[in-house]
């Protein structure tokens, strides 16, 4: 506690000054002595009471120490939060994201592979007797190959033709 040094020098000089006006005004012994512990019980009041200033000074300090140590825990956590955690969170969402999105093109592209082969296996069971188209794209024109006026509807989409297929008609 501040200035507990010169409240306990005063206390002291208070002592000193009692007894020196004690010894000068005593008449015998008995009240010297009456007197001195008179003065050592006045001293001693106040030495506990600034024992008890002092101890109640140390228990707010401390409990001061632990709000302030609390407060700085707190800040130290945030700044963790901020500067370390968020950016190790923020970067594993994006890796999670951008593997979920490969997963879901990849099997998305074996699943469309997969109805592309499906279909056109149903597309075979279908049309029994069709064959590859060999020729241009139908929907070309003369100079892609050759026109082919009325065979583009069928096997549309499949490029397959009817077997009965008369290039020198069709082109």
């Amino acid at each position: 506690m501040p200035g507990i040094g010169y409240a306990e020098d005063r206390i002291r000089q208070q002592n000193a000054t009692a007894g020196y006006r004690l010894q000068r005004g005593a008449t015998n012994s008995n009240q010297i002595l009456a007197g001195l512990s008179d003065i050592q019980r006045q001293s001693n009041v106040a030495e506990r009471g600034l024992l008890e200033s002092e101890a109640n000074d140390h228990y707010r300090r401390i409990n001061n120490l632990r709000q302030s140590l609390r407060a700085l825990a707190g800040a130290q956590d945030r700044k963790f939060d901020l500067n370390e955690m968020q950016p190790y969170q923020d970067e594993a969402k994006t890796k999670a994201a951008l593997t979920q999105a490969g997963l879901t093109n990849a099997f998305g592209g074996v699943g469309e592979a997969a109805q592309g082969v499906m279909a056109g296996n149903y597309m075979n069971q279908m049309t029994p007797g069709m064959v590859p188209y060999q020729g241009a794209a139908p929907w070309l024109g003369q100079g892609a190959g050759g026109l082919n006026p009325g065979s583009w509807f069928q096997g549309f989409g499949t490029g397959m033709q009817p077997d009965g297929y008369n290039r020198n008609y069709y082109g």
